[in-house]
């Protein structure tokens, strides 16, 4: 990964968006980076769809007007910290405007706070944050809890949870580069793995070799990935579990007091998510550690032998 330079931190003014401040100030301080802090005051059009209007432009300068009030706000605070910080309103929809913003600014990072709802709530109201990590040219860091103060830019445990696919080795690269300039930091790789009750009932009651052989081939597969990390000095270990994926990476996150999961998305959109949703969205619901997810496209991998960016 190259030098986080940029850092891009959307804001609605919540209680989740002022953690991500926190934390996108300690990076700046550790990565030596520039802060761009952006609002949106854009009613969505859904719901002025209803009423076939949109508002007046004097509305507008208002709400702009607040906006812009309430973000210098956060803009001197920052720039109290002794970090390079720059500011920007729009009236576009929110997550249209994070991927647009992040991509003409060339962010390395998104930081940014979401407010993990579940069920109803989830259905009903969406996440910005979602729709950014499917949108985003780059990495996205969400929170949403407060920082330890004296932490809030370096990290001891990173967990990365892995399928092996390419987008996952993209994950495994950045935390690998977060350990080493924001740690020293422990890595654990995690793979969880599925085994339907009636394999498992019979292997109970008669045993199988051929389970024990494949439980053999993917150790093999953890070593061969925490390899690299430890020949480049990070403290590296993994985790193999049986279970469902999202609840399996929770659980271990807890369990290990990991303050970090890094974790690959496959940036589906339109009808393939809606059918097959995404195992990084639902992490990010249920975790109370920040998370960063990474697409292909937005951390492209780095060719084999090939030397870390500087």
């Amino acid at each position: 990964m190259s030098r986080i330079e940029r850092i891009l931190v959307p804001t609605d003014f919540s209680r989740p968006s002022t953690h991500a401040v926190a934390y996108a100030v300690g990076l700046a301080r550790v990565h030596g980076s520039r802060v761009e802090l952006l609002h949106s005051y854009g009613i969505p059009a859904r719901a002025m769809g209803q009423y076939d209007s949109s508002l007046p432009g004097d509305v507008l300068a208002t709400l702009r007007d607040a906006a812009a009030r309430k973000l210098l706000k956060t803009f001197e605070k920052v720039k109290a910290e002794g970090v390079d910080v720059d500011m920007r309103v729009t009236d576009a929809s929110p997550a249209e405007a994070i991927a647009a913003s992040a991509t003409r600014l060339s962010v390395q990072l998104i930081v940014m706070g979401t407010h993990g709802r579940s069920g109803l709530k989830h259905v009903l109201l969406g996440s910005v944050a979602e729709r950014t990590v499917r949108l985003a040219p780059c990495p996205v860091m969400t929170v949403k809890e407060p920082p330890l103060e004296a932490e809030a830019g370096r990290f001891r445990k990173i967990l990365v949870p892995t399928d092996f696919a390419t987008e996952a080795r993209a994950a495994l690269e950045l935390a690998s580069d977060l350990a080493a300039t924001s740690g020293p930091a422990e890595v654990i790789v995690g793979h969880a793995y599925c085994v339907p009750a009636e394999i498992e009932a019979l292997v109970a009651a008669e045993g199988d070799p051929r389970v024990h052989a494949f439980t053999q081939t993917l150790l093999a597969e953890m070593e061969r990935l925490i390899e690299p990390l430890t020949e480049d000095g990070v403290s590296a270990s993994f985790r193999l579990r049986a279970g469902n994926p999202e609840r399996v990476i929770v659980d271990t996150a807890n369990e290990e007091g990991v303050d970090l999961i890094v974790m690959a998305t496959h940036g589906r959109t339109g009808l393939s998510h809606v059918l097959l949703g995404s195992v990084a969205e639902r992490v990010l619901r249920l975790a109370r550690c920040p998370v960063i997810t990474v697409s292909s496209r937005g951390h492209p991998t780095r060719a084999a032998g090939e030397p870390k960016g500087g």
